[in-house]
């Protein structure tokens, strides 16, 4: 039986969001639309300032990844690859524009037919959620 963690009292909450890592709270945050609006609530509210967030743009691959003060290891919190890399599938089944993969690694992987525009994309993404500016950018 899944926990019903949207109704559990707002302290609690807030502890157990404090507890996530960066790439936890971004793939948290594609569960549902209510836990997305909540994780972006608590972030505009409590602000890590010691969160650095970072662009990297390859050939076929954009992403998002955070420093945090715990370590200078950045965690890689989202990917954006092209569609031609997913396995046997193409984006016109999908109305949304792009198609996720989460099994084969701790991160969201999003497939979309232009890299380019699926990178600004996922940089817009992670920057609404945290209500972070990106810090610096490889290209």
């Amino acid at each position: 039986m899944p926990f019903p963690i949207l109704r559990t009292p707002f302290v609690v909450l807030s502890e157990i969001i404090s507890f996530l890592e960066p790439n936890e709270i971004v793939s948290a945050s594609f569960c549902s639309k209510d836990v997305g609006r909540l994780l972006k609530r608590h972030y505009e509210q409590r602000k890590p300032l010691e969160w650095r967030l970072s662009m990297i743009d390859y050939d076929a691959m954009g992403r998002v990844s955070i420093k945090t003060s715990k370590d200078c290891k950045p965690i890689i919190v989202i990917l954006a690859k092209h569609i031609s890399q997913f396995k046997g599938h193409t984006l016109e089944d999908h109305t949304n524009g792009y198609e996720r993969e989460f099994a084969s690694s701790k991160r969201p992987v999003l497939y979309f037919n232009d890299q380019v525009l699926g990178t600004k994309w996922i940089v817009d993404y992670v920057t609404g959620l945290l209500t972070r500016e990106v810090f610096s950018k490889r290209l």
